[in-house]
């Protein structure tokens, strides 16, 4: 029986979380150089901003991350699809499958 690796969920996941990191740390590293360009002769700027996205993730990161943790996710979400697959409905047993 062969399985095709690249429609696990896990991989699916995996692509999409390493595709959002380097979009991210390439917006951080542009607007690292926006800066430099606004003020060539200095790197406070960059420095100052750097600092100050250094000092966010530290302050809040923890908070957010335990707000999230503590909140129900998809409660209403997963009601309508069980309900739809009790319904019989198609697409909700496309959703089903895809959720899996």
């Amino acid at each position: 029986m062969e399985t095709n690796y690249l429609q696990h969920n896990n991989v699916i996941v995996c692509a999409m979380i390493r595709v959002v990191n380097v979009g991210d740390r390439m917006w951080q590293f542009g607007v690292g150089l926006f800066l430099i360009d606004l003020a060539p002769e200095s790197l406070q700027l960059t420095a100052i901003y750097g600092f100050a996205s250094g000092g966010a993730v530290l302050l809040f990161g923890a908070l957010i991350g335990d707000w999230v943790d503590n909140t129900a996710r998809l409660t209403e979400m997963s009601q309508k699809i069980n309900q739809s697959v009790l319904n019989g409905n198609s697409h909700g047993e496309i959703v089903r499958h895809c959720t899996k």
